[in-house]
């Protein structure tokens, strides 16, 4: 795994490497102290792809990266092992709590289920999420916010916001 830097010293963070399969099972885990080199680009994890799966379906498996910096996620990135039309995909129940903030709405999602492409949207509202189109694994909640341009009550958001993934899409 790679990790580009572009800050001028060094950052004391934390990899977190999870292989799990898209039921939220996780397989393997790995966690490594690592300090980021600055204004680098390098590998900080390297294993290879038949000692990670060690007999698992890479149909139905997913490699979750974090980049931790003093706790925090600051950095993730997901990786497949098969093409996207081979991966078996389960229905995921995505699940979300809303709550009214200055300017717009948080919105907090989890999920059950390995869940790709995750789409967001409020019809007939005017307004942006500060994040879509996303993967959401399971145990990882997801925070975004959406900015509203008009008034619309707490109720009324609640009621128009759609959560879709992938696998919605078929």
């Amino acid at each position: 795994m790679f990790v580009v830097s572009d800050r001028p010293k060094a950052v004391p963070a934390k990899l977190r490497v999870t292989l799990m399969n898209f039921d939220g099972a996780t397989l393997k885990s790995f966690l490594q102290d690592v300090s980021i080199a600055p204004l680098t680009s390098r590998s900080y994890f390297d294993l290879r792809v038949e000692e990670l799966l060690g007999g698992t379906d890479g149909k139905n498996a997913v490699v979750y990266a974090e980049l931790l910096v003093n706790g925090k996620v600051v950095s993730s990135h997901d990786y497949f092992f098969a093409p996207f039309k081979e991966l078996t995909f389960a229905k995921p129940a995505i699940t979300s709590e809303v709550t009214r903030v200055r300017g717009g709405f948080s919105v907090k999602l989890t999920t059950d289920k390995f869940a790709k492409a995750v789409y967001l949207s409020v019809p007939e509202h005017d307004g942006f999420f500060s994040d879509n189109f996303f993967n959401l694994a399971p145990g990882r909640a997801i925070s975004v916010e959406f900015r509203t341009r008009k008034p619309i009550t707490l109720e009324q958001f609640k009621e128009r916001l759609s959560i879709r993934s992938v696998f919605d899409a078929f």
